[in-house]
């Protein structure tokens, strides 16, 4: 799992990186837990993974999930990631 935030007004995102949400057991719990904290300090939570079968939004009102696409093959997933942070308009620093 990877966290990545920004603490100045234009840059309010906490990304969670979690690549594969298959069921709601112990890693799910603490990525939640994650995100009510993100939001317990003022950031947006958003999940980043390629897949979620759960709904993990619905858990935690505020959080977003993005899924980058479940059939795609290791190279596709690289690029996909790395197409999504270098996106113009996401509002992330530190790349």
């Amino acid at each position: 799992m990877k966290l990545a935030c920004a603490s100045s007004p234009r840059h309010t995102r906490c990304v969670i990186f979690y690549p594969h949400i298959i069921e709601y057991g112990g890693i799910e719990r603490n990525v939640v837990g994650l995100a009510e904290a993100v939001l317990a300090h003022g950031f947006r939570p958003l999940v980043l993974c390629f897949y979620d079968k759960v709904g993990l939004g619905t858990y935690v009102p505020g959080l977003q999930v993005v899924a980058l696409g479940e059939a795609l093959s290791r190279p596709q997933r690289l690029r996909a990631l790395r197409a999504w942070f270098h996106a113009p308009g996401r509002g992330l620093r530190g790349r």
